[in-house]
């Protein structure tokens, strides 16, 4: 239930302010209530719903304030991964990420594309060697990957960020950490303005 909960929020299916009802989601997914209440505590725990005792459960909103301070702290969490895995990263896994990615990117594919982006900077936390940062970052990844579908979802925008993750791709080939850690930061700052551009054409 939480899956499928989660999933909607990310895809829009529950657009944000939406209310739920416990009723419906139980008849939809063919199970009693108690799992589908379960779930809904664990996603407020994740900041994607928000109950209120007088009027029931919401899901919640993502302000421009939301996403300036997600994109903070990728910024600081992901360039320190960057860092620390630059050297671990294997050039058999770069290459699989890299087809994938070209492989959607061809095909127009935004669901594809987006599991190859996600993928990429995945990596960088893996191979950090740091498990408390990786703890922080999974917790952290909830938002991020709310956010991220936001910009993602618009085809336009896949040109631009292709090009940013062969900049990064070529870059870790190519030893150049400095050269990585510029293209990893101005792919970060792209992804923040293309979302509050989305964000701001669709208020």
């Amino acid at each position: 239930a939480s899956n499928y909960l989660r999933n909607a929020i990310f895809t829009n299916e529950l657009e944000a302010g939406a209310a739920l009802c416990e009723a419906d989601i139980a008849d939809k997914l063919q199970m009693s209530r108690s799992p589908i209440r379960e779930a809904i505590r664990e996603l407020e725990t994740e900041g994607l719903l928000i109950s209120y005792k007088s009027r029931g459960t919401f899901v919640s909103t993502v302000s421009h304030t939301d996403i300036t301070e997600i994109f903070a702290l990728r910024l600081l969490l992901e360039t320190y991964a960057f860092e620390r895995s630059f050297a671990k990263i294997d050039a058999n896994e770069l290459e699989s990420i890299e087809k994938a990615s070209k492989a959607a990117y061809e095909s127009q594919n935004l669901a594809a594309y987006h599991e190859a982006d996600m993928a990429l900077h995945r990596l960088f936390m893996e191979k950090s060697g740091n498990k408390r940062l990786t703890k922080i970052i999974d917790n952290l990844n909830t938002h991020i990957e709310r956010i991220s579908r936001i910009s993602a979802s618009y085809i336009e925008y896949l040109s631009e960020s292709h090009q940013e993750h062969l900049n990064i791709i070529n870059a870790i080939r190519a030893k150049d950490i400095a050269a990585g850690l510029t293209a990893l930061k101005t792919h970060l700052q792209m992804v923040e303005k293309r979302t509050v551009k989305t964000f701001n054409d669709v208020d």
